[in-house]
């Protein structure tokens, strides 16, 4: 027993005497505090891909850097590996904001459908954006599970990923019963829903025009706050600039902004009509953002007979009504923010969001 508890006392000693050498060694010692640790990019060998502190991609207030960070992780989902295992970390995020979480839910849904990637869920630790993720099917959706909407039974909607014109009547129907109780006065019923048919139709229509097996996917997203209505429609085809060439009316629309042009110094004051639209109609003369704004304007074309084309004219009816009213009209490289009866404001963006996102609010009375 005597040998046993002078071990002890022995090894007690030589630990002293190592904390003490150790508390010698760090006197005088500087440490950064700023300095982080170097975080693991991977778990037993999966990849990691880490979802910046804030999804965001309203770029109005001049701040970028949240637009190139939200596009960055796009870009990292976009370029996974087929058939490979990845886990998808939202542990940071604390900010989710609606045009953001539609790309990408689209980009997490193309990486498991066409690229067979195994992606597994990370959530987030702030409590708020956990619960947005879910309650738009973030984790049902990196796990793989089947996606049923049955609408009628949701409180508040989902993602919802369509093709064609699949859910648009199911879609104005639940915000008719469900969000405005079945209040909405009827003028103001038949402008909302044209807003959300024509836009899924121009989908259908004109933004996959080289389609082989017909798919032409669009995802929707629709949320209420402060009691305003929030809707979104983002899909993933050529985009506006490529589509505004093959208007009829292209040049009428061109003629009727060229107060802008020239304000702008596109083309010179002096230029006679013919002159300036033989400048702004040669390929890659229009930036992404004219292009847009060409899109939203009337349709001047005196053959023009059918009904497409007109969505944007409820769109813009709606916002116009609405004080708090806003609309965002993302495409490829271009945005334009209108803001109720305001003129439109262009936008430049550095990284397309290939695609085209449209995003408007009304109020809910």
């Amino acid at each position: 027993m005597k040998k046993i508890a002078d071990s002890k006392k022995s090894t007690a000693i030589s630990l002293a005497k190592r904390r003490h050498q150790l508390s010698l060694r760090r006197k005088g010692a500087v440490y950064d505090q700023t300095k982080r640790i170097q975080k693991t990019n991977s778990v037993f060998g999966i990849p990691i891909i880490e979802a910046p502190n804030m999804l965001c991609i309203y770029v109005d207030d001049g701040d970028i850097d949240r637009f190139e960070s939200t596009i960055e992780f796009l870009r990292r989902i976009k370029a996974l590996k087929s058939g490979e295992k990845y886990y998808l970390s939202f542990k940071n995020t604390k900010l989710i904001e609606a045009a953001a979480i539609l790309l990408v839910y689209s980009a997490i849904e193309e990486a498991i459908k066409e690229n067979d990637c195994s992606l597994h869920y990370i959530p987030p630790d702030a409590p708020h954006a956990r619960k947005l993720l879910k309650s738009k099917n973030i984790p049902k959706l990196l796990s793989n599970s089947k996606i049923e909407y049955f609408l009628s039974k949701y409180e508040n909607l989902p993602i919802i990923s369509g093709q064609s014109n699949s859910y648009t009547d199911e879609v104005v129907d639940h915000i008719k019963e469900r969000v405005f109780e079945d209040e909405l006065d009827p003028e103001k019923e038949s402008i909302f829903g044209s807003a959300v048919t024509e836009t899924v139709d121009n989908v259908d229509l004109h933004a996959y025009p080289e389609s082989v097996n017909g798919s032409k996917p669009w995802w929707l997203v629709c949320s209420v706050i402060d009691k305003q209505l929030f809707l979104a429609i983002y899909d993933k085809g050529v985009g506006i600039p490529e589509t505004i060439r093959g208007k009829q009316d292209l040049l009428a629309r061109i003629r009727n902004s060229l107060p802008y042009f020239k304000h702008r110094g596109k083309i010179s004051s002096e230029m006679s009509e013919s002159e300036a639209l033989e400048i702004l109609r040669e390929p890659g003369s229009l930036s992404d953002a004219e292009s847009v704004m060409l899109s939203m304007m009337s349709d001047v074309s005196s053959t023009h007979q059918d009904k497409h084309g007109q969505g944007s004219k409820s769109i813009k009816a709606l916002v116009d009504d609405n004080e708090q009213g806003k609309l965002w009209i993302f495409s490829n490289k271009g945005l334009l923010v209108k803001e109720s009866a305001k003129a439109g404001n262009l936008i430049e963006l550095p990284s397309s969001i290939d695609g085209t996102l449209i995003q408007w609010n009304i109020k809910l009375e």
